[in-house]
């Protein structure tokens, strides 16, 4: 059950509602400490980067953490944090791929740990241990006020031959970052031991990359990534913090979104080939945790953007096994591991309607009145493992949620879970998997609707519900086809859908879209019904083709789409980020039958043909500044050193409407054919029309009938039209 999260003014609070519960923590001194990543050897930048964490975050705090990619003279690095934060200042650096690849660097790094580089305190004094053999100095733990802290070495291949000097091929600096055996065993193990009611683990690469990096990242051994974030959500662990892709994100969940750990990458404190730079401050006290962003988006200035609450963990539920079957015994645990400040805790928990409970340990007992188990209460602060056997009941099938409670010092706090059927996990799945290969899956849908889906060509599909509220399309590549197919032609609607690579098609002509479409990759055609306005399409590539036979609507963001067939287009905001340096046009084909309506088609490349039956309140841009509202300035608004060209758009008019161009605007460097049909002049006094640095062709019908323009380049012989309509040059 993933943490429920509340978004206030820029804040996310998270609530103890998750794999695990909370209990209120020790009082403790507040502290923060900072985290940034990646700076590379762009140290002027870190410079300013260093600056802007002593004006905006008060300094350091207890320490530094780095997330890697400190190669490029790291000592350099080193000697900008004692300019700004001064020579005592702690600071753990994780090792990343260039770390590892860079002899000088590692040597560095592991004389840091071991002697300080003769010029400070050994990092080593500042840890619990040493890491395992193999990688002794890369790979640790550390403890400061009501948090544990782990750093990991993801380039440890797990052997033992450790490297020494400027070595590089020794077992702690492998080519690939990965969560092998060996590391993830170091791992549970330190994670088991712990007692902080808050747990950060720090590595360079991402369990889930966005932006870079992605399929190369702890992505390319899934397994053993799976596996790794598992054990994070077991052991209820705070937040994960990587570098690696440059560009900040922050995600909450597995693949899927599903759990409570967060991950966030701290983007960059360097390297301009993201999206500015970022650092992180982290506040913590003894019952609240606080991540704040700050990132300057590529400016001279930082701004806070971000801001994350965690309540602590202590109480750590699991099922074994992890999923019921009608009619058959789950073990429920309950891991309770207190603050050493506890005095007394009693712990209670309630299973679902129905099921059966027997074999409680730990002398608790069933309250056969209120439906829960209970035990306590402990004058201690003893860690207990709190077990009973729950029996569900034959005719189930569906989530089952058990509710928990802990007292600790008097302070009542939440512990739910959920556990799905292992029958239904089964039942909703398709494409290849399990040694079986292209299984359709047939369901019906909340409606009634017979619905088949498929995935060929490559990978295999989950659907969480018959209300298909997502929909996540595994291991796909550029051959994987995804269909949605209903009997006698009816219609059915989903959520989201999910792909972690690139998809042929999406194929759904009688489905509407509800929910959000996001691919890691490329995306050939997508053909449907209806999209919602509410959703967003990511696609991290290009679209070949887009067949939408009622309403396009919804937040489109891709490089290029090569066509595009809509009945209508309300309420979408198409933003194609293609540069017009290409051959290949950001939008190729745009026709609309009917309106084009409230919507705005935002190129930065080159748009080959736009048509439609009519167009109101809707701009079309090429090449046009960002946030320009209105019809742009053609001399201020539009870029000329990368012109980008509309070759033409033609808005025909609707059988029966008496005007079918109404106050919408188009812009380009170039628009080399514009035909516009029974446009309205009267626009309330605003202005509207065409801006541009040269219009080819132009043709407008509106109240003094139909007239023609050529080689409109010069702004003194602009036509002049009535009413509030404009055609604006440069």
């Amino acid at each position: 059950m993933a943490k429920a999260a509340i978004k206030i003014t820029g804040v996310f609070l998270f609530t103890a509602l998750s794999w695990c519960g909370c209990v209120l923590a020790s009082p403790a001194e507040s502290f923060h400490f900072t985290v940034t990543t990646d700076p590379h050897g762009y140290h002027a930048t870190f410079n300013k980067v260093c600056q802007a964490i002593n004006d905006l975050a008060g300094g350091p705090g207890a320490f530094c953490v780095s997330g890697g990619d400190d190669v490029g003279q790291i000592w350099e690095n080193r000697a900008i944090i004692d300019a700004h934060f001064g020579t005592s200042t702690i600071w753990y650096p994780v090792i990343s791929n260039h770390d590892a690849a860079s002899g000088v660097t590692m040597e560095w790094l592991r004389d840091e740990y071991d002697n300080g580089n003769n010029l400070r305190t050994p990092l080593k004094d500042y840890t619990n241990q040493n890491g395992p053999t193999g990688t002794v100095r890369t790979n640790y733990s550390w403890d400061y006020g009501n948090i544990h802290f782990i750093a990991l070495n993801e380039y440890w291949n797990g052997g033992t031959n450790e490297g020494s000097g400027t070595s590089t091929s020794g077992s702690d600096t492998a080519a690939s970052g990965d969560i092998v055996p060996a590391l993830y065993n170091w791992l549970a193990a330190d994670l088991a031991s712990c007692t902080k009611p808050f747990i950060f683990v720090v590595g360079h690469e991402p369990a889930f990359p966005f932006y870079r990096h992605v399929g190369d990242s702890l992505d390319a051994h899934k397994a053993n990534r799976n596996a790794f974030w598992d054990l994070l959500e077991t052991e209820s662990v705070t937040a994960y913090i990587c570098g690696h892709t440059h560009y900040y994100s922050a995600h909450q969940g597995d693949v899927s979104g599903i759990g409570s750990v967060w991950q966030f990458c701290a983007g960059n404190a360097g390297n301009d080939e993201g999206d500015g730079q970022t650092f992180l401050s982290v506040i913590v006290d003894s019952n609240v945790a606080t991540l704040n962003v700050y990132r300057n988006g590529g400016t001279a200035t930082f701004t806070k953007t971000d801001s994350f609450e965690f309540t602590p963990r202590t109480v750590i539920g699991s099922f074994d096994p992890s999923k019921y079957t009608p009619g058959e015994s789950v073990l429920v645990s309950l891991a309770v591991k207190p603050d050493v400040s506890i005095e007394a805790y009693t712990v209670e928990d309630s299973p679902p309607s129905g099921w059966t409970v027997s074999n409680i340990n730990n002398g608790g007992v069933w309250d056969d009145v209120n439906n829960k188990v209970r035990w306590g209460p402990f004058a201690d602060n003893s860690q207990r493992t709190f077990t009973y056997n729950a029996l569900p009941p034959e005719d189930i099938s569906s989530s089952q949620c058990f509710a928990g409670k802990a007292s600790v010092n008097g302070i009542n706090m939440i512990c739910d879970r959920c556990i799905e059927s292992a029958a239904a996990s089964d039942i909703y799945k398709f494409g290849t998997f399990a040694g079986h290969k292209n299984v359709p899956l047939k369901v019906t849908d909340s409606n009634g609707t017979a619905v088949t889906f498929n995935l060929s060509g490559g990978g295999w599909g989950e659907i969480s519900d018959t209300n298909f509220n997502r929909i996540m399309l595994y291991e796909t590549t550029e051959k994987s086809a995804f269909t949605i197919k209903t009997t006698g032609a009816r219609r059915t609607s989903v959520g989201d859908i999910i792909a972690e690579g690139p998809l042929k098609s999406i194929l759904a002509g009688t489905t509407d879209f509800r929910g959000d479409i996001s691919v890691n990759g490329s995306l050939g055609t997508l053909t449907a019904n209806n999209t919602a306005e509410s959703h967003n399409v990511i696609i991290d590539g290009s679209i070949k083709s887009v067949k939408v036979a009622g309403t396009l609507s919804g937040e489109w963001a891709c490089a290029a789409i090569k066509s595009i067939s809509a009945g209508k287009v309300v309420g979408a905001n198409l933003v194609l980020s293609q540069k017009p340096d290409t051959k290949i046009p950001a939008l190729g084909n745009l026709t609309v039958k009917g309106w084009i309506d409230s919507s705005q088609i935002l190129s930065a490349g080159n748009i080959s043909t736009v048509t439609a039956g009519a167009m109101i309140n809707s701009t079309c841009f090429a090449g046009v500044a960002d946030d320009v509202s209105g019809l742009p300035d053609p001399a201020a608004d539009i870029n000329y050193a990368e012109p980008a060209a509309i070759k033409k758009i033609a808005v025909k008019g609707i059988k029966g409407e008496e005007y079918c161009f109404i106050n919408s605007n188009i812009a380009a460097a170039q628009i080399l054919s514009a035909s516009l049909a029974y446009l309205e002049n009267n626009n309330d006094g605003v202005p509207f029309g065409l801006s541009a640095g040269l219009i080819k062709a132009l043709k407008i019908k509106d109240v003094n009938g139909t007239q023609s323009w050529k080689n409109l380049d010069n702004p003194a012989d602009a036509p002049v039209l009535s009413g509030d309509a404009e055609i604006r040059l440069y």
